[in-house]
């Protein structure tokens, strides 16, 4: 035997084996590897599929999301969303899936891969429904714009399921999310600034400190004109922030005139961090010009518009490159607390505003919120409804006092009526005995009449006492004070060595006739010795042939100037052309007002100050079928001219052209109080606080809600030295002024003065929150900036209007329309503070709110999880 071709087949057939064997575990590793892959290629198209329906599913409650929403935004308190009640989120069209794998019929039984949406009730939190705080020290708030605010909270939870069909075999995917969307109603006056629906604009020349949030629905513009702007509170707007003007005209530049005015590089700040420790709050800020040379302004142009003005020239340079710069630096700089529309800052806006209300699709104009409310809405308007929800908003139609003053009927003289609050009038009320609120008529004190009735159509209303003053110690709620012009001639005749002066008055009405006003005919008075101690009918000393407004002229608002104001014959033509600076003034006196609600809570009737119901019992008490008191802390004045609209406007466009030229503007006297003691005494579960609105113009005359002492020192926290903190109760009333434009008048302000614009202002001290309108910038004139939205008449040259409140403008001005200047005063230095109270969250009856929306808690849930969720949120089902 050949042994080594045995041994030659015996390697053969090894070789041979071996091929054999690592080819079986070769193709089994490939086996392998193509099952693995095939089984990641499912798992991948599962995981696909999953993805689809979860997107799916946190795009449908985004939807529903979307619609609470704007249910909260036009309804005060809509109805329960879950699907068996009044408003159900609905599923969005099945466009919404277009191109995709999800399923779009609507879940059931029969559709068990189909889309659902819930939604469930809304519930406060806290439960108590008292206000919620957003913690600035919770990190879940960095970038919350509300952060540090009192808010009034409720959430509502919103789930959904989507399924992912394949198109081949596979089963369905489905994804289960849940989200919590919550509704913040933060009230207007947690703010130190708000602006709504224009620009906000601050240039102050004095050094200005801003305490407090400050929001703007649209740009802002900032620069400081003499020493330093600094914001001490978080700052967001929903356009941009721009180092500029407004506008590139230079007459809108600043003090406006043919030469403009220089754009401030002085610095502006903004807050990094505050701390408090010991009750002392310190405060980081860092400047928006980081560099110190007046050339970096970082900005929404983050740098490129310095010296540049108006919004035709800055908004080019806000290109995408400065945004994301913009963006990153304020984030880093400011942590969150100066936020702009490149960082998705939203509107507030009041309840009901964002709603259409005419076949134009217009909005409501928020000036609606001060006009008298509308009593003759028809059901059949088209446009009822959102009408309705305007209404509820209205303080007109919040207020606990409507007084109505009607200066329509030059012959019959001013009358007033006064109503008590919406839908007090029982059934069966006569029309006439009905107010434009649905409020049954009062009798109103007996001091604030003259004790007379006139008719006018089928409504009898009281005649106004006009006086200036009255035989009762106690002043009249409401009086009516007329401008009239009183012309002064004095003689003189000298016998036996003594002179004898003569001095005749003549007052003239609007249209220059002579009248007799206030028990004050045209007289002749004789006396011997100076003018000055004859003519003792009048704070001026006469000079013969000089003329002198008997009443309030608002050098703003008129067109009386220069020479004109010595001749008695011009002035009555200007006047009766309708000159809008001569104001009919509607008085309205807050110790008389205080008086009218001590009695309330005593219980007890006044003879001379007391409201009454008309069976003779006193007013304010629980009536009838009402278990709260009706006193709530909101008075409302009307005021009622020949040029009112005939029925309430909610757009800016049905305004009549001739409200421009109205002259009847409510005046609130007498409201300086003692340290620690209230403006208005607390009655009742409604609490302490005031809150006075009108549609026409106010002017607040003297310190208001204050002693006047505190005009220097800090201006944030009430005179009692208390903060209103738990624990830390103010005496301190929140108070709000809500009107078409407010001026503040110092405790020096002479109405005889007036006319000749020699009113010298002192130290006055305010504490109050203002809604007011403004005067937006135009080719022509500015409208002043931030800093004088309250505004001036007097020569405040070296002298200090301390304001302890809130600024808040939701609207343009209707009825005092005429442009800012600083020709008829001199700025005050400005101790302004936002108040303590306010920020603790003690706020005016009947303050509107503006609405915002946090979306949080968006979550997966497991199918049980889900069940559970869905049963929770629609019990009614199981």
């Amino acid at each position: 035997m050949n042994t080594n071709l045995v041994s030659a087949r015996g390697r053969r057939g090894s070789a041979l084996l071996t091929v054999l064997l690592f080819t079986f575990l070769l193709a089994a590793i490939v086996a392998s590897m193509l099952q693995w892959a095939i089984h990641e290629r499912r798992m991948n198209t599962r995981t696909g599929y999953w993805m689809e329906a979860r997107n799916a599913s946190e795009a449908l409650v985004e939807f529903g999301s979307s619609q609470i929403a704007t249910q909260f935004s036009t309804t005060a308190s809509p109805a329960t969303f879950d699907p068996a009640g009044s408003s159900p989120v609905v599923l969005p069209p099945t466009s919404f899936f277009s191109g995709g794998n999800v399923d779009t019929a609507a879940y059931s039984t029969t559709h068990p891969t189909g889309v659902e949406l819930i939604a469930g009730t809304a519930y406060n939190v806290p439960s108590s429904g008292a206000l919620y705080y957003i913690d600035p020290t919770d990190s879940n708030n960095a970038r919350d714009t509300l952060i540090g605010q009192w808010v009034y909270r409720r959430d509502i939870q919103v789930i959904a399921r989507a399924t992912a069909v394949p198109p081949t075999k596979d089963k369905p995917v489905t994804a289960f999310v849940t989200q919590t969307i919550s509704v913040r109603g933060a009230p207007l006056f947690s703010h130190a600034i708000f602006y709504s629906s224009n620009d906000l604009e601050i240039f102050p020349g004095p050094t200005m400190n801003i305490y407090g949030p400050v929001h703007c629905n649209g740009n802002m513009f900032v620069s400081s004109q003499g020493s330093s702007l600094t914001f001490n509170g978080p700052v967001s707007c929903t356009g941009n922030l721009y180092h500029a003007w407004s506008n590139s005209n230079l007459a809108a530049q600043g003090s406006g005139g043919s030469s403009g005015e220089p754009l401030g590089q002085d610095p502006v700040k903004f807050l990094v961090s505050s701390s408090t420790s010991a009750g002392v709050t310190t405060y980081v800020t860092k400047p928006l010009d980081p560099s110190g040379l007046t050339t970096g302004w970082l900005d929404s142009t983050y740098g490129a518009d310095n010296g540049v003005s108006g919004l035709s020239n800055l908004t080019p340079l806000v290109t995408a490159a400065a945004d994301a710069s913009f963006r990153d630096n304020a984030s880093t700089t400011w942590k969150g607390n100066l936020q702009t529309g490149s960082m998705g800052i939203a509107a507030y806006y009041p309840v009901a505003f964002n709603q259409i209300v005419d076949g134009s699709n217009h909005t409501p104009d928020p000036h609606v919120l001060i006009d008298p409310a509308n009593g003759s809405l028809a059901t059949t308007d088209p446009y009822y409804t959102p009408k309705t929800q305007v209404e509820n908003q209205k303080m007109a139609n919040q207020a606990g006092i409507y007084i109505q003053v009607d200066v329509s009927n030059a012959s019959a003289g001013p009358m007033v009526n006064i109503y008590g609050p919406p839908g007090s009038a029982p059934t069966g009320t006569p029309a006439a005995n009905i107010g434009p609120n649905g409020g049954i008529k009062l009798v109103p004190p007996a001091n604030m009449t003259d004790g007379t009735t006139v008719t006018v159509g089928s409504t009898t209303a009281y005649k106004l006492n006009t006086g200036h003053t009255v035989a009762n110690a106690v002043p009249p709620l409401v009086a009516f004070l007329p401008f009239r012009v009183k012309n002064v001639a004095v003689t003189s005749a000298t016998s036996h060595g003594t002179t004898t002066y003569t001095t005749t008055t003549t007052i003239l009405d609007a249209k220059g006739t002579s009248v007799t006003m206030d028990g004050y005919p045209s007289t002749t008075t004789s006396g011997s010795g100076s003018v000055g101690t004859t003519n003792t009918l009048y704070s001026n000393t006469a000079t013969s042939g000089t003329s002198y407004g008997y009443g309030m002229y608002d050098q703003r608002r008129g067109t009386a100037s220069g020479s004109d104001l010595t001749n008695t014959a011009a002035i009555a033509t200007q006047l009766a052309a309708g000159d809008p600076g001569a104001t009919d003034v509607v008085q309205v006196n807050m110790k008389a007002l205080n008086a009218a609600v001590d009695s309330m809570v005593a219980g007890a009737i006044d003879a001379n100050n007391s409201i009454k119901n008309t069976d003779g019992t006193l007013w304010g008490t629980t009536r009838a079928g009402n278990t709260n008191p009706d006193w709530n802390g909101g008075v409302y004045v009307e005021v009622k001219t020949s040029v009112s609209p005939a029925s309430t406007p909610y757009v800016s466009t049905d305004y009549p052209a001739a409200l421009k030229n109205q002259n009847a503007s409510v005046r609130i006297v007498e409201g300086t109080v003692p340290s620690g003691s209230s403006l208005i005494p607390a009655f009742g579960i409604n609490g302490s606080g005031l809150t006075i609105a009108t549609n026409a113009p106010a002017y607040i005359m003297g310190n208001f809600n204050a002693d006047g002492s505190n005009t220097s020192g800090d201006a944030t926290t009430p005179d009692d030295g208390k903060s209103g903190a738990i624990g830390n109760a103010s005496a301190e009333s929140p108070v709000c002024i809500a009107a078409d434009a407010i001026t503040l008048l110092s405790k020096n302000w002479n109405d005889t003065a007036s006319l000749k614009n020699k009113n010298t202002a002192a130290d006055t001290e305010y504490a109050t929150a203002l809604l007011v309108g403004l005067q937006p910038t135009i080719d022509i004139a500015n409208s002043g900036g931030a800093h004088n939205l309250p505004r001036f008449l007097e020569n405040w040259s070296g002298k200090t209007a301390t304001m302890r409140g809130s600024l808040a403008t939701l609207y343009s001005c209707k009825v005092a329309t005429q442009p800012w200047s600083t020709d008829y005063y001199g700025a005050p230095n400005r101790n302004w503070g936002f108040d303590q109270i306010f920020k603790n969250g003690n706020y005016p009856p009947i303050t509107p709110k503006v609405m915002s929306y946090r979306r949080i808690l968006f979550t997966t849930l497991s199918q049980s999880a889900y069940t559970t969720a869905r049963h929770n949120l629609w019990p009614s089902e199981f």
